[in-house]
């Protein structure tokens, strides 16, 4: 490599190390933010309050409150004795859910009636209401199969006897369904992006704060000697970013990469040079680093919101769904949860690989020639 390219390469790496920020920023911010992601924005819902106003007090109702709290979602608040306190709690936020078991409950599920339970949710969190909703009833149908199920074996009838379709499922790339095994490719990616493009911008505009990038422009260094010195540690700072995410999110959340960790790290350097086109990019516009941080944000929130790692793309408007396609993280997001969870390879995802290399070559190079033309 040119030496001169190398020298500026290593005076980037020296003012990092020296710099405290830098330093938190790199080694200690993505463990941050990776921690607090997955606990947060996790989808699994657990520990939700609930409360059963029995008005059946038999055997069966009792077996049932019990598998539902056993469950392991569900917390149950002491028992109420009518159906105002019921509301009650709910009004006041002490319970999300609460069911309502009737007088014959007992009887009517020996005799393979369908008894008419009633269920009362708290709405306020549509999302969270939904799914607690879903395991509920799972729950209750669970346990009145099982009823059944037993009455069947008493009776020495077959199982099968009042079931024509045998219906069976079977959950593909993730069995258990664990919400954090789809979140933790997706803030790899969003901690690679934020980390990668601050970095580059802030790295350049603290050169034109302290006045060091007039001193290299009156020097024989060319101009693309100073922007390859400048951007050179940046790509290798991500892929250890990156490496440092992986070993975390297999050994502290247990969520392992399925697929080929070089073609992971091959496409996370495509996806590193646009973060890196984007920071560089930021520099031209900004003189100052608080400059940099706001105008950092213009370019990631659209990344962040319009990439699938929040809101699915299929739920967007049509038109929103086409903005997704200028957006390299779409790309990226893709081909990460596809190593990760699914483990497919190069022949799947060469049309995300393609896109992101392209838009990743086309932002860089259009960066580039921005500073350039800055350097005069």
């Amino acid at each position: 490599m040119n030496p001169r390219v190398m020298a500026i390469a290593k005076k980037e790496v020296l003012q990092l190390f020296r710099d405290q920020k830098s330093l938190v920023m790199i080694f200690l911010l993505p463990v941050i933010q990776l921690v607090l992601f997955g606990y947060v924005v996790a989808n699994d819902v657990k520990n939700i309050e609930f409360a059963i106003f029995d008005q059946d007090r038999s055997g069966l109702s009792r077996q049932l409150a019990a598998k539902i709290e056993k469950s392991g979602f569900f917390i149950n608040q002491s028992p109420v004795d009518s159906y105002r306190v019921l509301e009650e709690k709910l009004n006041s936020g002490a319970i999300k859910i609460g069911l309502v078991i009737p007088q014959g409950f007992n009887r009517d599920l020996l005799a393979e009636k369908q008894p008419s339970l009633q269920v009362i949710i708290d709405g306020a969190d549509s999302n969270t209401a939904s799914i607690a909703r879903n395991y509920l009833i799972n729950i209750i149908n669970s346990f009145a199969e099982q009823i059944r199920d037993e009455g069947l074996l008493k009776m020495g009838q077959s199982k099968t006897v009042k079931t024509p379709l045998d219906f069976k499922h079977r959950v593909y790339y993730n069995p258990e369904l664990r919400s954090i095994n789809y979140m933790v490719p997706g803030i790899t990616a969003l901690v690679l992006l934020i980390i990668t493009t601050l970095l580059t911008a802030l790295s350049v505009v603290k050169e034109k704060e302290l006045g060091t990038s007039e001193q290299l422009m009156v020097t024989p260094i060319k101009p693309w000697e100073i922007i390859s010195g400048k951007l050179v540690p940046f790509p290798v700072i991500g892929l250890f970013d990156l490496m440092l995410m992986i070993i975390i999110g297999n050994l502290w959340f247990g969520v392992p990469i399925k697929g080929s960790v070089f073609l992971l790290m091959a496409s996370s350097l495509l996806f590193i040079l646009a973060s890196l086109g984007i920071g560089l990019l930021i520099s031209t516009v900004s003189q100052t680093q608080q400059q940099a941080m706001l105008t950092a944000l213009f370019f990631l929130i659209p990344n962040i919101l319009l990439s699938g790692f929040i809101f699915p793309i299929a739920n967007m408007p049509k038109i929103l769904q086409t903005l997704t396609y200028l957006i390299p993280a779409r790309y990226y997001l893709e081909i990460v949860r596809g190593i990760y969870l699914k483990g497919i390879g190069f022949a799947f995802l060469y049309p995300q690989i393609l896109a992101l290399a392209f838009y990743g070559f086309f932002i860089l190079l259009h960066s580039v020639r921005s500073f350039r033309k800055q350097l005069g």
